[in-house]
C-alpha cells in the first residue's frame, strides 16, 4: 500500500509543468517509479559503494551432494582409523568429545566416529589424571572490625627432635591476633576441645568461622549451632579466602629456625611442645604492624612487656637471683624474638626479588 501511494505521488509530480523561469536541475527531473531503480540511482552516487548488499554463501547442512564427493569419503576413512582421532585429541590440546562433536557438527559425521572418539578420550593417560580446575571461591574479602567477628582456623605439622605434632592455628580477622597449640592428631574432638579453649581465654564466642573442609563436619557443624557460629567454609581447593594459610607458611618457617636451637641448647631440655608453640606466637603477636601497632596492642588496648635487659633494669633486678624457670623463659622468648626476625626478612627479601625490576638510569 505504501510503496503504491508513493508511485501514485511521483507519477502526479512527473505529469505537473515547471514553471517558467525555473531552471531544471539535473538530479531532479525526476524520481524513479520502482525500488530497483531508485536504488541504482543512488548506488551510483560517489561515496555509497558501502550500500552495496553483502552476499555471503553459506553451507546447508546435511547436505547429500557433500556425502557423494571423493573427499568427503576419504575423510570419513581417515577418521574411522583410531589413530587418526588421537591425532587429533592430542593436537587440540586433549579436546573432549563433547567439544570434539561442536567442532564436527556441519560435517555429518556417523555415530561410530563419535564413539570411536569417546573411547580414544576415555584411555587417554593424560585425560585421566587431569584434574579439573578448582571452583571459584564462594567467599573473599572477608572482613571484620570488632574481636571476635570472624576467626580464620588451619592445621599445620611441625616436627621437633624426629617427633611430629599437629599445631591448631586460630587467627582473628579484626585483629590480627594468632593463638595456637600443639596437638597429638587431628582428632575432631581434641579440635574441638581446644576451640573452647580459644573461647575460655578470650572470652568471646565468635560470629562465623572460615576454614577448610576438614573443619566443616557433622560433629563441627553441631558445634556451630549450638553456639550461633556462622560456618563459611571455603570448598575445595579453594585455600585463597583462608587468611590463616599466611599465617600458616610464617609460621613453619619460624619453627624451623626455633629448632635448630631446641634441639642443640641444654637449656630448653625441660621445654614442653606447647610452651614452645605458644611462645613462638607469642613473638609474633608481640612485633609491630604496618598500622604501628602490635596485635596484641590492638586486641588488648595494652603494649606487651618489655624483655629483661641490663640497661633498662633497676638495681632490685640486677641483684636479685631469678629461678631456673624464669630464666629459660626469658632464653627461649629472645630465641623466638630472633627466630621470628630472621622468618620476617627472609619472607620479605624472597618477595622483593619475585617482583619485576625495571633498570633505572645512572651508573
Amino acid at each position: 500500500l505504501d510503496r503504491a501511494v508513493e508511485e501514485s505521488s511521483n507519477s502526479k509530480r512527473s505529469k505537473e509543468p515547471h514553471p517558467k523561469g525555473d531552471a531544471v536541475h539535473k538530479d531532479d527531473d525526476y524520481s524513479p517509479s520502482t525500488d530497483d531503480e531508485r536504488w541504482e540511482k543512488v548506488s551510483k552516487k560517489p561515496g555509497n559503494e558501502s550500500l552495496e548488499p553483502r552476499r555471503i554463501s553459506v553451507p546447508l547442512p546435511g547436505s547429500e551432494a557433500q556425502a557423494l564427493t571423493p573427499a568427503y569419503r576419504k575423510m570419513i576413512k581417515r577418521l574411522d582409523d583410531k589413530v587418526e582421532l588421537y591425532k587429533l585429541h592430542v593436537k587440540h590440546y586433549h579436546m573432549s568429545p563433547t567439544q570434539f562433536r561442536r567442532r564436527t557438527s556441519m560435517l555429518n559425521l556417523p555415530d561410530r566416529i563419535y564413539e570411536k572418539y569417546e573411547e580414544v578420550y576415555n584411555k587417554c593417560r593424560v585425560c585421566s589424571m587431569s584434574v579439573a580446575p578448582p571452583p571459584r571461591a564462594k567467599i573473599s574479602g572477608i572482613r571484620a572490625s570488632v574481636f571476635g567477628d570472624v576467626i580464620f582456623v588451619d592445621h599445620c605439622e611441625i616436627e621437633l627432635k624426629k617427633k611430629k605434632y599437629v599445631v591448631l592455628l586460630v587467627l582473628d580477622g579484626a585483629t590480627n591476633l594468632l593463638w595456637a597449640t600443639a596437638q597429638n592428631s587431628l582428632d575432631k574432638k581434641e579440635t574441638l576441645v581446644h576451640l573452647r579453649e580459644w573461647n575460655e581465654q578470650n572470652n568471646c564466642i565468635p560470629k562465623a568461622i572460615v576454614g577448610d573442609e576438614a573443619f566443616f563436619s557433622d560433629e563441627f557443624n553441631e558445634y556451630y549451632k549450638f553456639h550461633g557460629i556462622k560456618p563459611l567454609p571455603c570448598g575445595p581447593r579453594t585455600p585463597w579466602p583462608n587468611r590463616a594459610e599466611t599465617a600458616v607458611r610464617l609460621f613453619k618457617r619460624q619453627w624451623s629456625l626455633m629448632t635448630k636451637s631446641l634441639e642443640g641448647d641444654e637449656r630448653f631440655n625441660g621445654v614442653t611442645i606447647r610452651q614452645a608453640v605458644k611462645m613462638t606466637v607469642w613473638a609474633r603477636n608481640t612485633q609491630l604492624t604496618i598500622s604501628g601497632y602490635s596485635p596484641l596492642e590492638v586486641a588488648t588496648g595494652r603494649r606487651p612487656p618489655d624483655l629483661f635487659d641490663v640497661e633498662t633494669a633497676n638495681p632490685e633486678q640486677l641483684t636479685s637471683e631469678p629461678p631456673e624457670e624464669d630464666v629459660s623463659t626469658l632464653a627461649l622468648q629472645r630465641l623466638a624474638l630472633r627466630a621470628h626476625q630472621e622468618a620476617r626478612q627472609a619472607a620479605d627479601l624472597r618477595h622483593d626479588m619475585a617482583k619485576r625490576t625495571m633498570p633505572s638510569d645512572g651508573p
